[in-house]
């Protein structure tokens, strides 16, 4: 469906609604005069049967898509506050490190802030940036390692790896 236009699909089912309607109030008033009143009783019975139904189902699924709404809000904002806490902890590392991380890090926030404009059906563009983001991480890695030779302190350059994790496995739960 998405190599067809939104237009050409709304106005088909838009027709299909109107034939539909128009053929369902041809036989209804064909029938009508044919049904006594106990019949009409049971159809408004099904009717409200029917209507108390859909009602349900709407519900279900207005909240369905509200958890799921919430749940990406909930991950968004847990990313957010591991990239950040990373970021803030660039800070912690040694000369020259610390420079260098913190500029990659904020690629990194520019790679993400560019994944998550993109559509999901442009799926050659999305790889590319994917490669770009684990290109990036293994940069922030591989230069958070050597901060760790020149620093073994698990205070200072210990959490910056811990919060470096964090941020990669964030970002790995998020790929599709």
């Amino acid at each position: 469906m998405y190599n067809h236009s939104s237009v050409l699909i709304v106005l088909i089912l838009f027709i299909i609604i109107i034939i539909a309607y128009e053929l369902g109030f041809r036989i209804g008033r064909f029938t009508q005069k044919k049904t006594d009143k106990e019949i009409k009783l049971q159809t408004n019975a099904i009717q409200g049967g029917t209507l108390v139904l859909l009602a349900l189902l709407l519900g279900f699924t207005f909240n369905m898509a509200l958890q799921r709404f919430d749940s990406r809000s909930y991950a968004e904002i847990k990313e957010a506050n591991t990239i950040g806490t990373a970021l803030l902890r660039t800070k912690l590392l040694p000369s020259p490190y610390d420079s260098l991380l913190h500029r990659l890090c904020q690629e990194y926030v520019d790679l993400r802030i560019e994944i998550s404009g993109i559509d999901l059906t442009e799926q050659e563009t999305r790889k590319e940036i994917n490669a770009r983001t684990d290109e990036l991480q293994d940069k922030m890695w591989t230069l958070a390692i050597e901060a760790a030779e020149k620093d073994p302190r698990p205070v200072t350059t210990g959490y910056f790896i811990t919060s470096l994790n964090e941020m990669m496995q964030e970002e790995k739960g998020w790929r599709f």
